[in-house]
């Protein structure tokens, strides 16, 4: 397959998006990039963090930001094919990297893609109106907002992030995590269903006010966790619970997660019987009432044949078919 491009792939500053893209750590053509500072002696380092206070920057414009553009990506590569520059949608909030956008465009005469992983109303601080006329693509996780915005579908991506088993963590049958927001009485209600069949529940709720908490075995209130802690529960259950936010219609991580890690997956989303990946062996959804207790309870060993169709690599494949 003839390379055609050189991707430059800046993403949010979180464990979880370098799990998700580590697949692509050992490409040539890709660079990855989750932070906009300089590699300068400490004094510009200092300078440099004053003049992008975040604070400041989304409400009040400093000047002068493009004194900084050189220094966000430096080409490495090692030959001369066009560039593609790959964002997530977060960094949009920030008037100094969407004028950043048209320096690329003039710099380098890029190709810029721009990549939502949350939903476009949960971006406040920029409007898409702000920003579609900047990109080449827009790409969005979630169905729903593919259709209301016209922009293109793809599923978020995972790769293959090796875990060890921590044998200090206990075993479960079925594990959440997850912030309270509108799903605290569903969540409460299946723990308290799954433990009424015997089964071993291990959850994790983040948000929830003093008032509202219920003390059992197997819940658990948290400010946060890391994402390599979750990973580390993940490995240790037999099936991962899924609850979506009341009008998200996209897969979450939990579902790249059961896949990755050949785990079942018990999920409130209920559109995931349209998806590719959907498949009765090791998903069960979770409708009114109903949770089937049996596909819980019974012995699993399943090699998930989905872990190559949400690679990073494919969403390399998918972006160059569509520039």
């Amino acid at each position: 397959k003839m390379q055609q491009y050189n991707y430059v792939i800046f993403q949010r500053d979180s464990d979880y998006y370098r799990v998700s893209y580590s697949d692509l750590s050992n490409r040539d053509d890709v660079i990855y990039i989750d932070h906009f500072r300089p590699s300068h002696p400490s004094i510009v380092n200092i300078l440099y963090r004053i003049h992008h206070l975040k604070i400041l920057n989304v409400d009040l414009r400093l000047p002068a930001k493009h004194i900084w553009y050189p220094s966000y990506f430096k080409h490495s590569f090692a030959n001369n094919l066009p560039l593609c520059f790959i964002f997530n949608s977060r960094w949009m909030k920030y008037p100094h990297l969407r004028e950043y956008l048209l320096y690329l465009k003039y710099r380098h005469n890029a190709k810029l893609v721009c990549f939502y992983q949350d939903l476009v109303d949960a971006h406040r601080h920029v409007k898409f109106h702000k920003i579609f006329h900047l990109f080449d693509l827009i790409l969005t996780y979630d169905k729903g907002d593919a259709e209301k915005y016209g922009l293109t579908y793809h599923p978020t991506v995972y790769s293959n992030y090796k875990v060890d088993n921590d044998e200090n963590i206990p075993g479960s049958d079925v594990y959440f995590v997850g912030s309270a927001k509108d799903r605290l009485a569903l969540v409460f209600d299946v723990f308290y269903r799954l433990k009424k069949e015997g089964i071993a529940c291990d959850f994790y709720l983040s948000g929830v006010p003093s008032s509202k908490k219920i003390e059992e075995d197997g819940l658990h209130y948290i400010h946060k966790m890391s994402y390599i802690e979750n990973l580390k529960h993940v490995v240790r259950t037999k099936c991962i619970l899924e609850i979506v936010q009341g009008n998200a219609k996209g897969s979450t991580l939990r579902t790249w997660e059961a896949i990755m890690y050949d785990k079942k997956l018990l999920t409130n989303n209920l559109t995931i019987a349209n998806d590719f990946y959907y498949d009765g062996n090791y998903i069960s959804l979770l409708n009114g009432n109903y949770i089937d207790v049996d596909f819980i309870k019974q012995h699993h060993s399943y090699n998930n044949p989905f872990k190559n169709q949400i690679n990073p690599e494919k969403l390399l494949d998918f972006i160059t078919q569509r520039l």
